[in-house]
């Protein structure tokens, strides 16, 4: 997009964030407004060399309000932004922001004001400080972020009945006040990174976590040993493999077929012609 110069996407009740329109070096005026956009205002909006006019109103958007250059006509009412003036956002609002960007901004992810503390549900704080989150059971997708680390007063994580993948990040380990991590019951796989003795640590439910696989099918057979299963790698027969072997039996069923009724066929043409 980039000769793109007028955009008026306006009232099309579009959803997600904002995409990096850094290429579009000639646009002028973006009308985004009256739509459900979430997130933060992406930094490549404010280097924009032609941009004069720009509507964010009625939105979702979240984190501090964005700084246009002077020559910029901007507006952003009605949205989800930490503070009602220009300034940064709490430090720990911006680290749950990353956390929930990670996550694809689930729709408990919503952050009122400039102070994370006033959640309640999944959050709990101390003297100003998250030291506990929850997101238990949330249908949660995606990888565990490394942002978590950034809480240095955490002491309970909970990931449990969710479908996280990829491994644990190993920041997780440098978190001071963790006594909690438990992240069983999810798709983790990789390696398990090396907790504190104070750290208790639950993985179960995790079928590829702590495998080391160099060679597909090493993953399956270790994580059935490990949960009790058989250790011999069980030969399982594709169904495209049983389809095909049941094609070449009805053709050559067919075809023997054939040939015998042809064979009859024959015999009963000769014994008739013999007859004659």
């Amino acid at each position: 997009m980039r000769f793109l110069s007028q955009a008026w996407l306006n009232n099309n009740a579009f959803t997600g964030t904002i995409p990096n329109m850094s290429n579009s070096t000639h646009l002028f005026d973006l009308q985004l407004h009256s739509n459900g956009l979430i997130g933060l205002v992406p930094s490549s909006l404010f280097s924009l060399p032609s941009l004069t006019n720009i509507s964010l109103d009625n939105n979702n958007l979240e984190g501090p309000i964005p700084m246009f250059h002077k020559r910029v006509k901007a507006t952003w009412e009605s949205n989800n932004f930490c503070r009602s003036n220009v300034g940064p956002c709490d430090p720990q609002v911006m680290v749950m922001l990353e956390i929930f960007a990670a996550l694809g901004h689930p729709e408990f992810s919503r952050i009122k004001g400039n102070d994370v503390c006033t959640d309640g549900v999944f959050l709990r704080c101390r003297r100003g400080k998250i030291v506990s989150v929850d997101f238990r059971g949330q249908y949660l997708n995606g990888a565990i972020s490394p942002a978590f680390s950034n809480l240095t007063s955490l002491v309970n994580l909970t990931l449990t009945n969710n479908n996280f993948t990829g491994s644990i990040p190993k920041s997780l380990t440098t978190l001071p006040q963790l006594q909690l991590l438990d992240v069983s019951r999810n798709n983790l796989s990789g390696q398990i990174p090396k907790f504190s003795s104070k750290v208790k640590l639950i993985t179960r439910g995790n079928a590829f976590l702590g495998l080391n696989v160099s060679r597909q099918g090493e993953g399956e057979k270790a994580a059935a040993s490990r949960n009790g299963g058989p250790s011999k790698t069980k030969v399982l027969i594709p169904l495209w493999i049983v389809d095909l072997g049941y094609v070449w039996f009805q053709r050559n069923y067919k075809e023997r077929k054939r040939k015998e009724r042809k064979v009859e066929e024959y015999s009963l043409f000769h014994g008739l012609v013999c007859q004659q």
